[in-house]
C-alpha cells in the first residue's frame, strides 16, 4: 500500500477489509470460512490500486486491482418473520470495467443422505463383548496404532455440496484419544479430526465430496491412553440452498467506481443463529461475505419457551465446545428475570449457561456441574437455572455453552429452555420503617427461600447499604507479590485476578512498572475486556509510559472472576523484553457491605475479598425451603438511621471444575431500615 501512496501506510481497518474483500471461496458454511481463504497475492494487488495508487486506474499497470467490499460481514438481530434490507458497496479497484455475479447460499438443514453406525474400539485386552482391532500401523514417534476401517456411501448431487461426518466414544475418565481421518473412493486423504486433550469427539467436514463408497478410519494408540469401548458414528451429505434475496443479480462496474446490492434478509419462525454467505465471482475470483441473522426470542409478557441443539468439541478438558445464542427483550417493572436450560437426554453432558443485560455485562452465571464420580468423571444435572433481581429492560442476551469432554454417549445432545417473571418465592421479617435497635445488642430476624427451579440451588445472603464505597481488591492469585511482578509474565496462569462483588458500578485498575507498561482487564468469561491502548465506550483511560490505568463504569459490572493481565511495551532488542518489576491494583466501586449485619449462612462476595469469614451457603432441591438467620447487631451512635438491601443470591455448585469460576446470581432484593437507639 505503502509503495503506491507516497509512503503512507493503511489503517487497520483498511487492512481488514482487503484481506476480507481479497479472500477466496473454499465452499464452506459462513460460519466456518468467513470471508473465505486469505489470498495475500489478491491483497497485494488490491492494496496497491485502493484509493487512486498509481497502479489502480493506470492501463499500463500489471496490477490489476480487485473488488472492495464494505461492510466485510453483515449482522441481522430481528423478530421471527421479520425482514430487513442490508446494502453492500462493491468497488472496482482495478484498470477495466468488470462484471459482477451475485448470489447467496445457505447450508440445507436436511441431509440428503444420512447415514450411522458403531463399533468396539480395543486396542488392549479383548473381551467376548468387544474384541481387538485386528489391524495396526506405526504413527508419529514409533507410536503404534490400531485401527478400524468403517465404510459409508456418498452419493451424487447437482451444484456445491458438504459431507459431516462425526464421531465419538464413550468417556471413562481417562486421557484417551480417539483419531479419525476420510479417505476418498479412489484411496485419497480428505480430511483428519485433529483432537485434542480428551479427544473423546470429533467432526471433519468436506466440501463437493465424490460420489462413492469412502472410508472412515479409526485409529488409536495400542497401549497407555488408547480408546477403548463403544464408538458411534454419522455422515450426512448436505447440499446448499439459496438464503436471502440479493438485488440486483448482477454489476457492471466501472474502474474506480463503486456499485451496490441490497440483500433481503427474512427470518424464520426459529429463533437462535443462522448463517449464510453472499457469493461474488468476477474476473478477479470469487470471495463471499458472511452474513449472520440473529432470530430473537418470541416473548409475551409471561415469558416463552425456546429449544436448540449442542454438540461436542476438540476435546480439550474444561474448555467451551458448541454455543447457542438467544437475543430476548426484557418488559420494565419485573421484581426478577427466571431462565432454566434443560438437556434432554444426558445430565452428565456439562454446560454453562450466562445472561447479558443490555450493556452487555454478564450478570448472571450457572453450570450444570455437580460434582465429579469416582473416575473424575463430571457429574451434573440435567438443568440449570438462572436469575436476575429487578432486570432492567431491553435486549437481553442467554449464552448456552457445552464443556468438554462429552459423554461419548450420544453425538448430539438436544436442550429445552424457559424464560419467566417473578418466579422467585422469598419472604421475610427483617425491619423496615421506624425500627429501633439497641446500640451494642443483637436483633435475630428471618428469611425464607424455597428454591423455585429445577436444579439443586445452593443460597446465601449479602447485606448492603445504601451507600457505595471503594473497595481495594485483595489479588487471589498473587496475594503475597501483587505489588512484585515479574515480567514478563511466565505461562499460566501467572497473572493477578480478583473476585468483583455484585452491585459493581466501576473498576479502577492501574499498573507500574519499571519500563512502558500497558495491559488487559477482563471478565474471565470473556467480555468485557478492555485496556488503556484501546478506546471503548463506558472507559476512560490513561498512559504515560511507566504507569497505565483504565476505569470501566457501568450500571452493574459483571460480577465474578477478573484478570488482569499485565505486559511490555515495546520495540525490544534482539533479546526480547528485558527482566522488570511491577505491580498491579484494582479498585471496585460497589455497593456498601453493611458490617451490622450478618447471617448463618455468611456472604460470598464479602468473604473472597477478606471483609468477613464463614461462608456457608445452603443447598436446596427443588421445592425445599430454608429459613436462613440475619443477625442485626449496630453499633453506631444512638440516632443513626441505617439503610440498606439484603440481596438472595444462589452459589455455582463445585465451580473448582469448570476453570476454578465462582460465580453467583441475586434472585431476590429486600429493603431493610432501622434505627438505632441508645
Amino acid at each position: 500500500y505503502a509503495s503506491t501512496h507516497n509512503g503512507d501506510d493503511p489503517a487497520p481497518a483498511l487492512v481488514k477489509q482487503i484481506l476480507m474483500s481479497t479472500a477466496t471461496d473454499i465452499g464452506a458454511p459462513a460460519t466456518e470460512q468467513g470471508a473465505g481463504l486469505l489470498n495475500v497475492l489478491a491483497a497485494v494487488k488490491e492494496a496497491k490500486s485502493i484509493d487512486g495508487g498509481v497502479n489502480g486506474t493506470d492501463t499500463s499497470s500489471n496490477e490489476p486491482g480487485g473488488l472492495l467490499l464494505s461492510p466485510g460481514q453483515i449482522n441481522v438481530v430481528q423478530d421471527p418473520g421479520d425482514t430487513s434490507t442490508q446494502s453492500v458497496l462493491v468497488t472496482n479497484t482495478g484498470a477495466n470495467s468488470v462484471t459482477v455475479n451475485l448470489s447467496t447460499r445457505t447450508l440445507a438443514s436436511t441431509p440428503v443422505a444420512s447415514q450411522t453406525g458403531h463399533f468396539c474400539m480395543q486396542p488392549k485386552t479383548p473381551t467376548s463383548s468387544c474384541p481387538a482391532n485386528t489391524g495396526s500401523f506405526s504413527i508419529w514417534d514409533g507410536v503404534n496404532e490400531v485401527y478400524q476401517d468403517e465404510k459409508f456411501e456418498v452419493p451424487a448431487t447437482t451444484g456445491l455440496s458438504r459431507l459431516e461426518f462425526a464421531a465419538d466414544f464413550t468417556f471413562t475418565g481417562q486421557s484417551s484419544l480417539l483419531h479419525l481421518a476420510l479417505l476418498e473412493p479412489n484411496g485419497a486423504y480428505a480430511a483428519y479430526s485433529i483432537p485434542q486433550g480428551l479427544g473423546d469427539y470429533g467432526e471433519v467436514e468436506v466440501t463437493n465430496p465424490p460420489p462413492g463408497k469412502w472410508t472412515a478410519v479409526f485409529f488409536t494408540e495400542g497401549a497407555g491412553y488408547g480408546t477403548s469401548g463403544n464408538v458411534q458414528w454419522s455422515a450426512n451429505t448436505l447440499t446448499y440452498v439459496p438464503g436471502g434475496i440479493i438485488n440486483p443479480s448482477t454489476l457492471s462496474i466501472g474502474p474506480g467506481q463503486t456499485d451496490v446490492a441490497h440483500l433481503s434478509l427474512t427470518s424464520s419462525s426459529v429463533s437462535g443463529d443462522s448463517s449464510q454467505s453472499i457469493v461474488l465471482s468476477s474476473p478477479y475470483g470469487t470471495t463471499t461475505v458472511p452474513v449472520t441473522v440473529r432470530t430473537t426470542l418470541a416473548l409475551s409478557r409471561q415469558g416463552g419457551t425456546f429449544s436448540g441443539v449442542l454438540t461436542g468439541g476438540n476435546g480439550r478438558p474444561e474448555a467451551e465446545a458448541a454455543t447457542n445464542t438467544y437475543d430476548f427483550n426484557v418488559p420494565s417493572g419485573e421484581n426478577d428475570l427466571d431462565v432454566s436450560v434443560a438437556l434432554s437426554t444426558d445430565p452428565n453432558d456439562t454446560f454453562i449457561a450466562q445472561l447479558d443485560d443490555p450493556s452487555g455485562q454478564t450478570v448472571a452465571y450457572s453450570t450444570n456441574v455437580e460434582g465429579t464420580s469416582s473416575h473424575g468423571i463430571p457429574t451434573g444435572s440435567p438443568s440449570v437455572n438462572l436469575y436476575k433481581v429487578n432486570p432492567v429492560s431491553g435486549p437481553w442476551t442467554l449464552i448456552v455453552e457445552w464443556l468438554n469432554p462429552v459423554t461419548g454417549l450420544e453425538l448430539r445432545e438436544p436442550f429445552t429452555g424457559t424464560i419467566q417473571y417473578n418466579q422467585v418465592d422469598v419472604t421475610n421479617n427483617l425491619p423496615n420503617g421506624s425500627a429501633l435497635l439497641v446500640s451494642g445488642s443483637s436483633q435475630k430476624y428471618y428469611v425464607n427461600v424455597t428454591n423455585t427451579g429445577s436444579a439443586t440451588e445452593a443460597f446465601f445472603v449479602d447485606p448492603r447499604l445504601n451507600q457505595n464505597e471503594t473497595i481495594n481488591l485483595p489479588d487471589q492469585n498473587f496475594p503475597a507479590t501483587a505489588n512484585d511482578l515479574k515480567l514478563p509474565l511466565s505461562d499460566g496462569l501467572s497473572y493477578p485476578y480478583y473476585f468483583v462483588p455484585s452491585q459493581t458500578s466501576q473498576l479502577q485498575a492501574s499498573v507500574t512498572s519499571s519500563a512502558p507498561v500497558t495491559f488487559d482487564l477482563a471478565y474471565f468469561e470473556g467480555d468485557p475486556d478492555v485496556s488503556p491502548g484501546v478506546s471503548q465506550s463506558g472507559t476512560s483511560a490513561s498512559n504515560d509510559g511507566l504507569s497505565a490505568s483504565v476505569t470501566l463504569s457501568e450500571p452493574e459490572v459483571s460480577p465474578g472472576l477478573w484478570l488482569l493481565n499485565p505486559d511490555e511495551i515495546g520495540p525490544f532488542p534482539a533479546t526480547g523484553a528485558p527482566s522488570v518489576t511491577a505491580s498491579a491494583a484494582l479498585n471496585a466501586v460497589t455497593q456498601a457491605f453493611d458490617p451490622w449485619m450478618t447471617s448463618s449462612t455468611g456472604d460470598m462476595w464479602s468473604t473472597f475479598n477478606g471483609l468477613s469469614t464463614g461462608f456457608t451457603p445452603t443447598d436446596l432441591q427443588p421445592g425445599q425451603t430454608t429459613t436462613i438467620t440475619v443477625t442485626a447487631a449496630p453499633t453506631g451512635p444512638p440516632g443513626t438511621r441505617v439503610q440498606g438491601t439484603l440481596f438472595v443470591d444462589d452459589y455455582a455448585l463445585d465451580s473448582d471444575y469448570v476453570n476454578g469460576l465462582v460465580e453467583s446470581d441475586e434472585l431476590a432484593a429486600i429493603p431493610y431500615s432501622y434505627i438505632v437507639a441508645p
